[in-house]
């Protein structure tokens, strides 16, 4: 046995040391690959232009701006007054001339009647003037839907978005259904109204 351990010792040994010599080796070749991204990496950035340096006030204001933005693009959809002075002029001319203002004939073409354009004329005139009608129909339609959505604004505004109000004795308590938009009045202390009847 001692005999096999003589043999056996160095042969461990010189396997061992070629082990240690092998790992230092891919350690080495690792280092010097981390070390060579590292060198290109530095020279990514050492080539970069310097950031700009960013004023706190400046970037605040931009903010502000920017949340500024938000919450006028969240509002709630307002038409501008120019908006309905637009519609009451369509419907003032609409009411003077209506449909009896003559259409403008160029002066080459007046007293010549022409089948194919007369046909054209006459298919052409009732279909703007129902466009005309139609637009000017949903633009009325338009403008009662936001006046009617800036009552209700105004109205949770004061009176809070659930209907409830804090009263104290005495006090009359105006409660807006929002199922139906129509109040309820009750004064304080009262007994429970009855429930209303559809």
């Amino acid at each position: 046995m001692a005999t096999l351990l003589q043999h056996v010792k160095p042969w461990m040994q010189h396997s061992i040391t070629e082990s240690e010599a092998r790992m230092a080796q891919m350690m080495d070749q690792k280092a010097h690959a981390v070390h060579k991204s590292l060198d290109a990496f530095d020279l990514i950035v050492l080539e970069r232009p310097p950031a700009p340096t960013i004023d706190m006030t400046t970037f605040q204001q931009e903010l502000a701006s920017l949340c500024a933005d938000v919450v006028a693009f969240l509002a709630p959809h307002r038409l501008s007054q120019s908006a309905p002075m637009t519609s009451d002029d369509k419907v003032v001319m609409i009411a003077l001339f209506g449909d009896a203002m003559p259409l403008l004939d160029s002066s080459h073409t007046f007293g010549k009647c022409h089948r194919s354009d007369r046909t054209s004329d006459d298919v052409e005139a009732p279909r703007l003037r129902k466009k005309e009608r139609q637009q000017l129909e949903e633009d009325t339609r338009v403008s009662l839907l936001d006046k009617e959505m800036r009552q209700q604004w105004a109205r949770e505004i004061s009176v809070g978005p659930f209907g409830s109000v804090s009263t104290i004795e005495g006090t009359v308590i105006v409660n807006w259904s929002a199922t139906d938009g129509v109040p309820s009045v009750d004064r304080a202390c009262s007994e429970k109204p009855d429930p209303p009847t559809s």
